[in-house]
């Protein structure tokens, strides 16, 4: 398989093979191969913008998150939280790989674009225009970063000094020598990124001293123009570490300059990461403002332009609703079906693993990648199949799936993923617990000008105080959460105005069968 989307860094490589189709997915998860190289290690960072899971395929190291330092090996699991340090060190003769999913928890990519620019946008003519970051945005870095009184530089695209910046601590200036060339700040020289690339999030990282430098990329028109390196803090996160890493403590203990730096609270410390925040977002609306400062004269053109768009901002409110109902595949089945994968590491080659993480991107790039409100049931009934062969790597024989869909339903549109949730309910609520035996029974027919879908387990089931409970929340106006039953319920009803049937029959130990009925002339058309 040809490698492709590589990320290059000192220490090794990530090769991203999952991340959303665009920046305004409603899915912002990435996931990605990471491979730390024989007697490498990474930067000591800090996560400050995502939460990842680190699934190891192969190798031996150490590493260390948060406070805790732990064992790396094949078949091991590692979450990080966000704002804790991160650091790997591969101890062996062979690479270490590992899955990543990174998860942002802060993702906020739109910039604030005035009405009057975005049909410019629209039309792609910014692309054609490139820009670098240079010396006119100096005003801009005077009016955000002399209020905070921290060194702060900024760099293009070719890391080239853009702005030296200024208020470099003793420690900096007494062991790197910054003033004279900030590139002898460690920091500034790495090139290295432990996130998506062209993720809009500051990343922070320590330097061999102990202070906390934080990297902020500049994106206009979905391209990194520039970095913003700044920060040199001092952080009792930071000063927890210090006892437990020979090299800094060798560096700093018994420092008069590291000792004379007071300790930023996390407070300041979150409220020096917005402003740098800030600092990126109005550069890049500098540059989006100077690019369609030309067309701002053609006024006719604008005023058709924001009409068009007027309109387009209207059919997107009507569907917005119903795209945030598109959310397929939850965490929770997520790190149940890794769970699986890693049971299966124990007892067969990483080849395999691997192969089986790959057949997961795949499927969750095809349910991104399915822009319709309606879809043939065929291709429904595939994608539920794959989803079904990947908690079969849980359940093994113990599960028994069954489908009788007739010929003559097969080239009929159903709404965009009506069934997938309603079989991965079966596995959360209806096999709870139970060990082996069990069964789905899948159907789809025609019952007169009704196309009949059924889904049926022989789970715990359910008494009738929770069926009434579970249907008195299917017709709440405000459903709280998205829950199986209830993002198909709430797309039927977005989609069908009430011309369909919701049915919900189950016996408590028997199991539960939940029947849908839609008109044939909706799931007959050709296109919508």
């Amino acid at each position: 398989m040809a490698k492709k989307n590589i990320q290059e860094l000192e220490w090794g490589e990530i090769e991203w093979i999952y991340e959303p189709e665009s920046e305004n997915s409603q899915n912002a998860m990435n996931i990605g191969i990471v491979t730390i190289y024989p007697n490498s290690s990474q930067n000591k960072h800090i996560h400050y913008g995502d939460e990842q899971v680190l699934y190891v395929l192969s190798g031996v190291g150490k590493q260390l998150i948060g406070d805790k330092i732990s064992h790396i090996q094949a078949g091991s699991l590692h979450h990080i939280e966000v704002g804790s340090i991160h650091e790997t060190i591969n101890l062996g003769d062979e690479p270490i790989k590992e899955l990543l999913i990174s998860i942002p928890v802060h993702r906020d990519q739109n910039l604030p674009i005035p009405r009057k620019t975005q049909s410019m946008i629209v039309e792609g003519s910014l692309s054609e225009n490139r820009v670098t970051v240079n010396e006119e945005i100096g005003y801009i870095y005077d009016g955000i970063i002399e209020l905070l009184k921290i060194p702060v530089a900024i760099f293009d695209e070719e890391g080239n000094t853009v702005i030296t910046g200024r208020y470099y601590p003793e420690l900096c200036r007494e062991k790197c020598g910054i003033e004279e060339n900030v590139k002898k700040c460690p920091i500034y020289q790495m090139r290295d990124e432990y996130t998506p690339p062209y993720y809009s999030d500051p990343s922070a990282y320590v330097c061999p001293y102990g202070l906390t430098i934080f990297i902020m990329p500049i994106v206009f028109d979905n391209r990194v123009i520039g970095l913003i390196k700044g920060g040199h803090i001092r952080t009792s996160q930071i000063d927890m570490h210090i006892n437990q890493y020979t090299q800094i403590k060798k560096n700093i203990l018994g420092e008069a300059a590291y000792a004379a730096m007071h300790i930023v609270p996390k407070g300041t410390v979150n409220a020096i990461l917005q402003q740098i925040k800030k600092l990126s977002k109005n550069i890049a609306n500098y540059y989006l403002f100077k690019n369609t400062a030309v067309a701002l004269n053609k006024q006719e053109e604008i005023i058709q332009d924001i009409v068009r768009n007027e309109s387009i901002l209207e059919e997107s409110l009507k569907t917005a609703k119903d795209k945030a109902l598109n959310i397929q595949i939850g965490n929770h089945f997520l790190f149940n079906t890794l769970n699986a994968i890693a049971g299966l590491a124990v007892k067969e080659k990483a080849d395999k693993t691997y192969e089986a993480i790959i057949d997961l991107s795949k499927l969750m790039r095809y349910t991104l990648k399915n822009n319709s409100y309606f879809v043939y049931l065929q291709e429904e009934v595939e994608y539920l199949k794959n989803y079904i062969n990947l908690q079969q790597l849980r359940y093994g024989n113990r599960l028994k799936v069954y489908f009788n869909v007739s010929g003559d339903t097969s080239r009929k549109k159903i709404p965009f993923n009506c069934l997938q949730p309603i079989v991965e309910n079966c596995f959360i609520h209806g096999f709870k617990n139970m060990k082996e035996g069990m069964e789905i029974r899948i159907t789809a027919e025609m019952q007169e000008d009704k196309l009949t879908l059924q889904i049926m387990d022989n789970g715990r089931g359910m008494d009738s105080d929770l069926q009434n409970y579970v249907y008195d929340k299917l017709q709440e106006d405000k459903k709280q959460g998205f829950s199986g039953l209830m993002m198909v319920y709430e797309k039927l009803d977005l989609l069908f105005e009430g011309q369909f049937t919701f049915l919900i029959e189950s016996e408590l130990g028997l199991g539960t069968r939940v029947t849908i009925s839609l008109p044939d002339k909706v799931s007959s058309m050709d296109s919508q």
